[in-house]
């Protein structure tokens, strides 16, 4: 019978210290990665200046036929030439006045070409989350159940020193 104490009685002090294990490990690292784009879409519209060419050119008649006179070099205008033959350009105005003198002039109106730019902006946002171990105090009633097991511990190592020392006499 003190064969059966004995061995239940390592059995319960074994048991008590099964609750002596170690922390959990704290939960690893949270990333998170977050992207943003913003699309931002600006209507313009671009504006081409009205544009115009214009010759003067003096005929005067030599043997009974019309001579196109050059003007002086300080008179030439530069004509612009318009690779762009759009439809926007009229029709040539053509002027003989009484004086022999032929006016060419041609105009372009002003054009107003309508555009939408589209304009995309990227932002990544990375945010880290570092679990942090948060120590709490003892409240009153595990302090109490602290001091009651170690009292309790302390009393049942006495007793099974005591049984060993008295089955040892016998």
């Amino acid at each position: 019978m003190k064969s059966f104490f004995n061995s239940i009685s390592i059995l319960f002090c074994l048991a008590l210290l099964v609750s002596c294990g170690s922390r959990k490990p704290l939960p690893p690292e949270t990333i998170t990665d977050t992207r943003f784009v913003k699309q931002v879409i600006r209507d313009t519209v671009l504006e081409v200046q009205a544009d115009s060419t214009y010759y003067n050119a003096w005929i005067e008649c030599i043997n009974g036929k019309p001579v196109l006179r050059e003007p002086k070099p300080e008179n030439r205008e530069k004509r612009a030439k318009n690779p762009d033959r759009s439809k926007s350009l009229q029709k040539p105005k053509v002027i003989l006045d009484e004086n022999g003198k032929l006016t060419v002039e041609c105009r372009k109106e002003v054009e107003q070409v309508k555009a939408q730019l589209t304009a995309y902006y990227e932002s990544r946002l990375k945010e880290r989350i570092q679990p942090v171990e948060i120590e709490k105090p003892f409240a009153w009633y595990h302090k109490i159940l602290m001091w009651a097991g170690g009292i309790f511990l302390f009393l049942i190592g006495f007793v099974i020193t005591i049984k060993i020392k008295n089955s040892l006499h016998v």
